[in-house]
């Protein structure tokens, strides 16, 4: 069906005349001239769900400056292929679901080319199906979802996300692959009752990205990777038993009250502990992704109290961490046992081949780390040099456990 002419286009299929079902198909949809297209079913209005309440083979919109989809309750929408807008002039889209509603777009896509869009906003009502929807999108400055109880929903939004919100309610779920876009800043905040659920990992794309499930209450937790940013990460993750990757650059990551598992990854990264309930964390240690000193100030030959590390790049710093049996690990280091202590050790030679610890004070301004006799500094600095060169300065394992007594590691705080 071609419509030329109009600005304003709707495609409404009445779920039931009567008492009788109606099953409504039209073909390919093209009505590139509207400025506005509506597409929707009425509901069933208490009667059975019906599955073809309005069948569709494609939508091309190209001027759509308006998009609005709105399946009945108990209806089924669906496309074969892609719904686009080809223009990219989108600028409000709203899609929804009334309650058990359904929307199936075989194709994939919810395609608005490289839209700007103003307002778009997803609402999957009381045991609503959306089912294998990506959004594309240039980008989209509010975003809004909100999943009703019971509801499902697989969708992903690949575009630049400026300001998104997602509020799930009890027993919804949301099956999702990506976010955002790259080589642009994106932010998301993910709140409510309900089940992320990744295939493999929540894959974040773009520059930035600043993602937030802090009260997000999700059980089994989330599975959240910043590999591919070209920039830094700002990840907190849900109340649950939540596994955080960072990325190549300066990232900050805050567990939850879950037993997180987190790699902060290359660059220098911060990472946060932040459980209000008994949970073991556990920071995840790759060989070689951390920073080496800028400088070091040594005095004699053997590293002694009073030497200086400067870190003037930073380091992995983790903020949290509970010391001592039970408390939380350090996974991938040399051997799951306490770590030798640094003093003493020879700084141009003996820095190989094993777990390293050393006491002392960190100072976050100025990046400086005060070496101390054990047990004495605020904070302690873990060296992991199972495969670097024996010189301290050339060393790129360090994390440095902010408020830790050395005294009190234990071996079970250290796994390989």
């Amino acid at each position: 069906m071609t419509v030329t002419g109009v600005t304003a286009l709707t495609i409404s299929g009445d779920s039931y005349v009567s008492t009788a079902a109606q099953s409504n198909e039209l073909g390919d949809v093209i009505a590139n001239s509207a400025d506005s297209v509506t597409i929707s079913t009425t509901g069933t209005g208490g009667y059975a769900a019906n599955a073809n309440a309005l069948l569709l083979e494609s939508v091309s919109a190209d001027n759509a400056q308006t998009l609005t989809i709105s399946v009945g309750a108990n209806d089924t929408i669906t496309s074969d292929a892609d719904i686009d807008t080809g223009n990219s002039i989108a600028q409000t889209v709203s899609v929804s679901t009334g309650e058990n509603g359904t929307l199936t777009i075989t194709g994939g896509d919810l395609d608005l080319g490289s839209s700007a869009v103003n307002t778009l906003t997803v609402t999957n009502g009381i045991g609503g199906t959306i089912s294998a929807m990506d959004i594309e999108a240039g980008s989209a400055a509010t975003t809004t979802v909100t999943l009703g109880a019971s509801s499902s929903a697989t969708l992903d939004l690949n575009y630049t996300i400026t300001s998104g919100t997602v509020t799930m309610s009890t027993g919804s779920s949301w099956t999702v692959a990506e976010l955002g876009k790259a080589l642009t800043a994106s932010s998301i905040s993910i709140s409510g009752y309900g089940d992320v659920v990744e295939g493999t990992s929540i894959a974040l794309a773009g520059s930035t990205f600043t993602f937030n499930a802090g009260s997000l209450n999700d059980s089994d937790g989330l599975t959240v990777t910043a590999a591919a940013l070209s920039g830094a990460a700002t990840i907190t993750g849900s109340t649950g038993t939540d596994t955080i990757t960072g990325g190549a650059s300066n990232d900050t990551i805050t567990g939850g009250n879950g037993a997180d598992s987190i790699t902060g990854g290359a660059g220098a990264d911060r990472i946060v502990l932040t459980e209000t309930v008994a949970a073991v964390d556990e920071v995840v240690s790759v060989e070689g992704a951390s920073v080496a000193p800028s400088a070091t100030t040594i005095a004699g030959a053997n590293l002694a109290a009073g030497d200086i590390l400067t870190f003037g790049s930073g380091l992995d710093v983790v903020v949290g961490f509970t010391a001592g049996a039970g408390g939380d690990i350090i996974d991938g280091v040399d051997a799951a046992a306490v770590p030798t202590t640094g003093i003493g050790v020879a700084v141009a030679a003996g820095f190989t081949a094993d777990t390293f610890f050393i006491s002392g004070n960190y100072v976050a301004a100025t990046g400086i780390f005060t070496v101390t006799a054990d047990g004495v500094g605020a904070d302690t600095l873990i060296i992991d040099a199972e495969n670097n060169g024996a010189t301290l300065a050339a060393t790129d394992d360090f994390i440095l456990l902010v408020g830790v007594d050395s005294d009190d590691l234990a071996a079970g705080n250290f796994t390989v």
